[in-house]
């Protein structure tokens, strides 16, 4: 539900503060999270460990988007099959 997505991520992951340009879509089913930059032509869905938030960072995993939807949205260690 976006209404829920968007809370989310202004009261959990605080993303309007800390990483305007970013919105958090969900998590790999472990403990980190997928985000995405918030821009329409952007190709790349980023999966970052706990705690590890902004670009940079290290144990930062890139996927790129249309592999992913191509591949049926794979979660888990499937999802690693769609990186960028």
């Amino acid at each position: 539900n976006t209404s829920y997505m968007l809370k989310a991520n202004k009261k959990i992951y605080e993303t309007t503060i800390f990483a305007p340009n970013l919105l958090v879509i969900g998590n790999t089913g472990g403990d980190e999270i997928l985000v995405v930059e918030q821009k329409k032509d952007s190709e790349k869905i980023y999966i970052y460990d706990p705690g590890a938030l902004f670009p940079g960072e290290e144990d930062i995993t890139i996927i790129h988007i249309e592999k992913w939807f191509l591949n049926g949205c794979p979660m888990g260690e499937e999802l690693y099959k769609c990186i960028y």
